[in-house]
């Protein structure tokens, strides 16, 4: 048997925030939906770890829980999602310094998505503030740097490590397997995380992560005797 709970009215004020929220709802996945079939027909099959999956699952993925651990309200929220989803969207163009390029289409096209010129600036920064080294200088932009780097505290870090090698190999650029090792070992002992919910929730997959890393080392350089 059906219940039926009745329909309280909605005020004018809130009725416009509704409308509000499902337009900044609708032009998000419109823009998602274009960034996803730009990378499924664009980005070249080379690019074992800046594929889709980081930006479009890993990224934003992090993006939103570390939204949600720093209370953002829905505008900025949705600020740092755009800029997860369009942070890579350089390599389309270039392997090297591709955040000007993916600040640059932000900047450009985001208005015709429905989002304001200011907007459009304000992703574009969150990108820039992406490159190596990282110097984030607002939350939001921490944040954007914290969750491209999420996966330095995961279980899953050593399997992107090999990504990018490959990625990087098909770039020409080739390591040994000592030089690979000893250029994570130390990449993981000088970064940090900027926000407090990152350094709480990866600090100690991080650690973890730096430990394999020396492991590796150790068994690389003892097998080297013989």
């Amino acid at each position: 048997m059906h219940r039926s709970f009745p329909v309280w009215p909605v005020s004018g004020g809130a009725a416009m925030v509704s409308e509000g929220l499902r337009m900044k709802d609708a032009r998000f996945s419109l823009l998602y939906r274009h960034v996803e079939s730009f990378f499924l027909d664009r980005l070249p099959e080379s690019l074992h770890y800046h594929c889709s999956e980081h930006s479009l699952v890993d990224v934003l993925g992090a993006v939103r829980w570390l939204a949600q651990s720093h209370y953002l309200d829905a505008d900025q929220s949705q600020l740092a999602e755009v800029s997860a989803v369009l942070h890579d969207i350089g390599y389309l163009r270039r392997y090297d310094n591709n955040e000007v390029i993916a600040a640059r289409y932000a900047e450009r096209w985001l208005p015709y998505f429905g989002y304001t010129p200011q907007e459009a600036l304000c992703v574009a920064e969150l990108i820039r503030a992406t490159a190596m080294p990282q110097q984030p200088q607002t939350l939001l932009q921490q944040i954007l740097c914290d969750a491209d780097l999420d996966g330095l505290g995961c279980a899953t870090y050593w399997q992107q490590a090999i990504r990018l090698r490959w990625e990087l190999e098909a770039q020409g650029r080739y390591y040994t397997w000592q030089h690979w090792l000893e250029y994570h070992h130390t990449f993981l002992k000088k970064h940090r995380y900027f926000t407090p919910a990152a350094k709480m929730m990866r600090d100690v997959g991080k650690r973890e992560n730096l430990r394999f890393i020396e492991t590796k080392i150790n068994e690389f350089r003892y097998f080297s005797l013989f």
